[in-house]
């Protein structure tokens, strides 16, 4: 798979989570800074969707550390330009081989972030939303 064709699955599955979750999300338009757009409890939110196709081992560990490596606080091709925190209100983390999704708001993400399945896991939206 494309790099491309990996972020627009992200992107639908996630819109497809929080549809399932009873919210109304629907794909933005192309060249914005975030890829969703969700009514949560009545207020418009912005999502940027960081998708991974499989976990890579985590560098510099003895062992062989399976984790899904995200980039996330820059944009654009090849990365040259950063978020502002008005870009987007949380970030959807997507894991396409498990389908998992980790959501985290903009003030808790970091500019790379190594995450194993299980900490992927609990960063669920409903943690996000309380």
């Amino acid at each position: 798979m494309q790099d491309l064709q990996i972020g627009i699955a992200g992107e639908h599955l996630v819109c497809a989570d929080l549809i399932t979750k009873g919210y109304n999300a629907f794909l933005s338009d192309q060249g914005l800074p975030y890829d969703v757009v969700a009514d949560i409890k009545g207020k418009l939110c912005k999502i940027q969707v960081k998708t991974t196709s499989k976990p890579r081992a985590i560098p510099q560990r003895k062992t062989h550390t399976p984790a899904y490596l995200f980039w996330i606080k820059r944009k654009g091709k090849g990365g040259n330009r950063i978020y502002k925190e008005t870009d987007y209100d949380f970030m959807a983390l997507v894991a396409l081989d498990k389908k998992i999704i980790g959501y985290v708001p903009f003030n808790n993400v970091k500019g790379t972030m190594h995450l194993n399945e299980e900490k992927l896991t609990a960063l669920t939206f409903e943690k996000l939303c309380q």
